[in-house]
């Protein structure tokens, strides 16, 4: 791997709710280059408190991919 990068933080509230699948596994700009970490931060335990609502490192090979169940009541951040 030759680059270090800081993370990338992304705020999601969905409208209804849903299922996403987050991946990094099909980006071909990453593949030798980048060892990627997905998880998301939620507000599962009430406002202002942030918990681990999914993680995965690696899923395929250095890259990752993630499925969170959103809820319209959990506020999220997805860092990568």
């Amino acid at each position: 791997m030759s680059h270090v990068m800081q993370d990338v933080a992304y705020f999601f509230q969905p409208q209804e709710d849903c299922t996403v699948t987050i991946a990094t596994c099909n980006s071909a700009q990453f593949v030798d280059d980048f060892d990627t970490v997905l998880y998301v931060l939620g507000n599962a335990t009430g406002p202002g408190l942030m918990e681990v609502v999914g993680c995965n490192d690696d899923a395929c090979s250095y890259l990752s991919q993630l499925q969170v169940v959103y809820l319209t009541t959990l506020v999220c951040i997805l860092v990568i």
